[in-house]
């Protein structure tokens, strides 16, 4: 199986952002997105996701199709800082352990063995 996008269109504030694209990425292969600043790379991935929903066109992976991905199944790690700036690493590492749903023992217990590693 595969992730397959098929001439996905997206608008936003009247521009066409995302002009129909087609991409067949198969089962094991890894794949980078390279491009100017506003090229798209981040709107396509966001609709990988299932963050955003394409005007037109569609989205699947592993032959079901794509509105929003199990957290245990992508990852995806913005250049933004964070969600919130304003929030320490480890307040930020609980709220995104609390999104997985997982424990707080085990959540306290992940952030030990990262804060660890890289000290």
């Amino acid at each position: 199986m595969s992730l397959e996008i098929k001439k996905l269109k997206k608008k936003m504030n009247e521009q066409e952002i995302i002009k129909g694209i087609n991409l067949t990425i198969p089962e094991g292969e890894i794949y980078g997105f390279l491009g100017a600043n506003g090229a798209g790379k981040t709107t396509i991935f966001r609709h990988i996701l299932g963050i955003y929903s394409p005007d037109e066109g569609e989205i699947t992976w592993q032959g079901r199709k794509v509105d929003r991905f199990d957290a245990k199944e992508v990852g995806y790690l913005p250049e933004e800082r964070g969600l919130y700036p304003k929030r320490t690493v480890r307040q930020q590492l609980t709220f995104f352990g609390k999104l997985r749903k997982m424990k707080k023992k085990e959540i306290e217990k992940s952030i030990l063995f990262w804060m660890d590693f890289f000290k």
